[in-house]
């Protein structure tokens, strides 16, 4: 009785102890996830994201996923699961952004009660460097925070994992099988680019099952059948709603092989994935024959065919592998499974101090990555924009064309495009053309000045116009350190006085004196200063 009261005793403070470190990493995650960004980079928000919730606005308003109320269906958005998540706090008046970061957050707690719980099984070295490798990733943090769905992504294709991992175990009910399906659809409607994820996962699956498990294929044939069918009738009725395969993000970020998209890829494997792979090798190294590889095979097979897709994306507002991320906690996932299965051959360290020197290691090589997430956050905050679409909502009938489609139309709620195409399928398609910017007939024109020197290259169209005569350049507002933007209002607008009187004196931003803008056809001068332009 001793000895089995002892054994009971010991399993109880066994499993507190497992609960306490669960319950301690997931609640390290929602502070540091939360509250970090209020230190780096307070008030971030990605101006993409507001691409998003204008669409969701206006399917609340008017039914319609259209980009200006009352126009045609416009596919600018990239996620479309990502636009009904935004409904609700747009209908409750609740901020949309703040929403997102919290639906974030608290999901990816989520990732991290299972990373936890599957380390429970590990040496405590191990437990620091694989959660931590989560825990302190600077780029998750980032797009925990964004607004966007990248955070809620890697969710989904963290649990797609964890569910293919657990059906190639031997849990080959058609439920299982049903559920992997559900995930991976809600994963594709998040992004796109996820189908090629879900094809290659379910091929994958599916050869294994074939070569060990063929009554399984049934099961899960089964399961898959009506996610199968859901998807078929979502993807025919987008196709008859936008008249387009692929949503227009997709056609202006993707194509043939792009050199920045390769960078991206590699410079994600060496700075996030190489530190936490060349460390989980060495303490496999001497039984990486006696591990069961199959279970992994599928979802390694589509981490890598995702990885190869996006070598053709071009990172537009990308950066800090936006695009790349939301396999991390899935790569995670396959690491902790390679410890555990060697788990009583781990490698060992020689001693204490050079296992304190190797957590040392890892955690100096992430820390400097909050930098670079610091300088990303300040190089893109959308506040000059927020601030000016506040001041000129509530102008009714008015239009504008935008370099940046995301914080100023959402705010501003004018009729509004965009210069890459995000806003029209035209311009997608067919190219922006002085023609099509002199139909629409716009009050304000608002271009990204890049270290005071406005591209005329770049925005050729509208600035090379013969519309742009009648335009001249009110307010130039600080976006960061090196560049600006610069606001242009057509003289001729009945609009013209109001936009200009409120443009020249939003609260809350700093304003920049731009000079001379020389294009083809015209000069612009702004001579006025922050402080001068009160006065007048």
């Amino acid at each position: 009785m001793n000895r089995q009261s002892t054994a009971k005793t010991s399993s109880k403070a066994s499993s507190s102890e497992s609960m306490q470190f669960r319950v301690f990493m997931v609640v390290a995650m929602v502070i540091i996830y939360a509250g970090l960004p209020y230190l780096l980079f307070p008030g971030f928000v990605l101006d993409d994201s507001y691409v998003t919730y204008r669409y969701a606005l206006n399917l609340l308003a008017d039914s319609t996923l259209a980009w200006n109320v009352g126009e045609d269906p416009v596919e600018g958005f990239t996620s479309f699961l990502w636009v009904l998540v935004s409904v609700p706090p747009i209908a409750l008046n609740i901020d949309p952004a703040l929403w997102a970061k919290t639906v974030s957050i608290i999901l990816m707690g989520t990732v991290m009660w299972s990373l936890s719980g599957l380390c429970l099984k590990l040496p405590m070295v191990d437990r620091i460097v694989i959660c931590g490798s989560l825990l302190l990733s600077a780029p998750m943090v980032l797009h925990a925070n964004q607004g966007m769905e990248t955070a809620v992504t890697a969710v989904a294709i963290f649990w797609a994992v964890v569910v293919s991992y657990s059906v190639a175990e031997g849990a080959r009910g058609w439920p299982s099988f049903l559920l992997l399906a559900v995930i991976m659809l809600l994963a594709t409607l998040l992004r796109p680019e996820m189908a090629v994820f879900s094809a290659v996962l379910t091929c994958a699956l599916g050869v294994l099952l074939l070569s060990k498990d063929r009554r399984a294929v049934l099961s899960m044939a089964i399961g898959f059948a009506p996610v199968v069918v859901v998807g078929i009738i979502y993807f025919i009725w987008r196709y008859n709603y936008f008249g387009y395969l692929l949503p227009n993000p997709a056609y202006i970020k993707s194509g043939d092989l792009s050199s920045s998209g390769i960078w991206m890829v590699f410079s994600f494997l060496l700075k996030m994935v190489a530190p936490v792979l060349l460390y989980t090798l060495f303490r496999i190294w001497s039984s990486l024959r006696s591990i069961e590889w199959s279970p992994l095979l599928p979802p390694l097979f589509a981490i890598t065919a995702l990885l190869f897709y996006q070598f053709t994306i071009v990172p537009i507002q990308g950066f800090e592998y936006r695009y790349q991320a939301p396999l991390f906690p899935a790569i995670l996932f396959v690491l902790v499974k390679l410890l555990v299965a060697a788990r009583d051959q781990l490698n060992r360290f020689p001693n204490k101090i050079v296992t304190g020197v190797v957590v040392a290691i890892m955690i100096i090589w992430v820390l400097p990555r909050f930098l670079a997430v610091r300088a990303e956050a300040a190089v893109r905050m959308p506040q000059d924009r927020i601030a000016a679409g506040l001041a000129l909502n509530g102008i009714e009938g008015a239009a504008l064309f935008t370099s940046e489609a995301g914080a100023l139309p959402y705010y501003s709620g004018w009729r509004a495009y965009d210069h890459l195409g995000l806003t029209s399928e035209a311009i997608v398609h067919e190219g922006l053309t002085c023609e099509l910017f002199e139909t629409w007939e716009v009050d304000l024109v608002m271009l990204l000045n890049n270290r005071q020197n406005l591209y005329s290259g770049v925005f050729s169209v509208p600035l090379d116009c013969e519309a742009m005569k009648d335009f001249v350049p009110v307010a130039a507002t600080k976006k960061n350190w090196k560049s600006s933007h610069v606001f242009f209002v057509d003289r001729n607008s009945p609009h013209a006085a109001e936009i200009s009187r409120r443009l020249r004196t939003i609260e809350g931003v700093e304003y920049v004196t731009v000079g001379s803008l020389r294009t083809r056809r015209n000069e612009y001068s702004i001579l006025w200063n922050s402080h001068d332009h009160r006065e007048r």
